[in-house]
């Protein structure tokens, strides 16, 4: 009897235990944080954008990110990192072809160095997901659009700003151009508007290529090495992308010739915003990804309710100086992780 009449008192234990444990594990669950999600589910959405990029590690991708993610929101829009949620980076190519598995309403774009992309952004295309391209052109495509810079007008701002920099004597430049976002095209445009701003009795300039390997890496690092190395080292060099201009800097600095050549390049991060405030990089002339990020979206949208977009849409380039540097600094970096 005492055997039982504990049993029964063990079961009555746990008829209680059981359901108040059970709702403090509800209650714990529920103060537990979640994973990252929209604030809303996708399906509370109008529009589902796929944002695909090749180096979106860096600090250009996560500004350019930013930009589209608040144009979206206007338009009841949410913008997604195709593929970002997967344990292992996907390919640009293997990015599209899930975007267009998933049916997105449509695709911003910023192709890296890889020439395959086209037949892929015609296959979108042919699904009815239009493809904004960002910075760098595909015009070989049939992207419904593109958002970047003038080449022509690029090029003239450059010519200003080394007019600028140059000394009372004839001047020396070296121009590095990147492979994977200047064509022959793009470059003769550029090259135009150079010359329409600076005289060619002020300035002398020599060109070379910076030529990718099909990944983040390219050969502008030895380029440079090479430049500091004759004896015709030039007055001023100027470079084109980022990764050439923080290659140029780290060069000039380890010679001890950054009074010696006047380093002009391109580019938005924090690392290259502390030199031109130190004073190793003069200026930047670059894409404001924001505006990159905020425009492409705005094209998007146009298209989705036009069915219609300007084939090339220009934005501005921002020159970033020491007379600047500190207020875009605070807008690209105040609210964001360095």
């Amino acid at each position: 009897m005492e055997s039982e009449a504990k049993h029964s008192s063990d079961n009555r234990i746990l008829y209680i235990f059981v359901p108040v444990f059970v709702v403090l594990l509800i209650i714990g669950s529920a103060l537990l944080p979640s994973p990252r999600q929209p604030d809303a589910p996708l399906e509370t959405y109008q529009y589902h954008i796929a944002i695909i990029g090749e180096n979106t590690d860096d600090s250009f991708w996560n500004l350019l990110y930013r930009g589209v993610n608040e144009a979206a929101g206007e338009y009841g829009a949410i913008a997604e990192e195709t593929g970002a949620g997967l344990s292992q980076r996907v390919t640009t190519e293997d990015a599209i072809k899930m975007a267009i598995n998933e049916d997105a309403d449509g695709i911003l774009l910023l192709p890296g160095s890889d020439e395959a992309l086209e037949p892929l952004i015609d296959q979108a295309e042919d699904a009815g997901i239009p493809v904004i391209s960002m910075e760098r052109d595909l015009p070989d495509s049939r992207r419904s659009g593109f958002v970047g810079i003038n080449a022509y007008f690029l090029g003239q701002q450059f010519g200003r700003e080394i007019l600028k920099r140059s000394g009372s004597d004839a001047s020396t430049a070296t121009i590095l151009f990147p492979a994977d976002r200047f064509d022959e095209s793009s470059r003769q445009w550029f090259l135009q508007g150079l010359a329409s701003a600076v005289p060619s009795e002020k300035i002398t300039f020599r060109y070379e290529t910076v030529e990718s390997n099909g990944s983040s890496l390219n050969n502008s690092e030895d380029i440079i090495q090479k430049l500091l190395s004759e004896d015709n080292v030039p007055d001023i060099l100027v470079t084109l992308d980022s990764m050439s201009t923080q290659s140029a800097f780290q060069l000039l600095t380890s010679r001890s010739m950054v009074s010696r050549v006047t380093l002009i390049g391109t580019g938005i991060s924090s690392d290259i915003l502390d030199e031109i405030e130190n004073g190793g990089i003069k200026a930047v002339i670059s894409t404001d990804p924001v505006q990159l990020g905020e425009e492409s979206v705005r094209q998007l949208m146009t298209y989705q309710k036009y069915h219609m977009v300007s084939y090339y849409t220009e934005i501005t380039p921002v020159l970033i100086d020491a007379s600047n540097v500190q207020q875009y600094r605070k807008e690209f970096y105040d609210d964001s992780e360095k």
